[in-house]
C-alpha cells in the first residue's frame, strides 16, 4: 500500500431534507385561579342656585337648595365607597370670602369637603370617602363666610362599589 494522498476539496451541501411530522399536544394545564372583583364606580352630580348665599347654610340637592337638609336630601340607589368630591361655581366668592361645602349623609357630616376662596371657581376633596348603603340621603352644605356672592354651585361624586 502507498502512501495516503493530499485530502481533496469539501464538495457542495446537499439538498435540505424534509421536516418531520409534529408531535402531538400535550394536555391543556389546570386553570389559574379567579383574580380579584373588578371595582364599579358609579358617578352622581347635582346642581343648585344660591340666590342670596351671604353667610347662611344652604343644602343643595340636584336642581334645588334649601336651609332644610331633608327637603332636598337624594336616596342613593346604590351602595358603596363614595369620594372624589369636585364643586364648581360659576362666580368666584370674592377677595376675603370662601363657601365651604361638606357631604352629608343622613343628615350628618362626613370627612369629605372642600373649600372654594377668593377668585377660585373650584374645589376638590380626593382624599377622604365614605361608606355608604343603598338608601342613605345625600346632600351637599354649602356654608357662606364673608358674605360671598350668589352662585350656581355644581357638584359631583363617585361611588365605588
Amino acid at each position: 500500500m502507498g502512501p495516503v494522498g493530499p485530502q481533496g476539496p469539501v464538495g457542495p451541501a446537499g439538498p435540505t431534507g424534509a421536516n418531520g411530522t409534529n408531535g402531538t399536544n400535550g394536555a391543556q394545564g389546570p386553570a389559574g385561579p379567579a383574580g380579584p372583583a373588578g371595582t364599579t364606580r358609579v358617578p352622581f352630580f347635582g346642581s343648585s342656585y344660591f340666590a342670596s348665599s351671604g353667610n347662611n347654610v344652604r343644602y343643595i340637592g340636584m336642581g334645588e337648595a334649601d336651609g332644610v337638609e331633608t327637603k332636598v336630601a337624594i336616596p342613593m340607589p346604590v351602595g358603596g365607597t363614595a369620594g372624589g368630591l369636585q364643586v364648581r361655581t360659576n362666580v368666584s366668592a370674592g377677595g376675603g370670602n370662601n363657601w365651604v361645602f361638606v357631604l352629608y349623609v343622613n343628615g350628618s357630616a362626613t370627612s369629605i369637603g372642600c373649600t372654594i376662596a377668593d377668585a377660585a371657581t373650584n374645589c376638590s376633596d380626593g382624599a377622604n370617602s365614605v361608606a355608604l348603603t343603598a338608601g342613605d340621603r345625600v346632600t351637599l352644605r354649602q356654608q357662606g363666610n364673608s358674605n360671598p356672592s350668589a352662585a350656581s354651585v355644581t357638584w359631583s361624586f363617585y361611588i365605588d362599589q
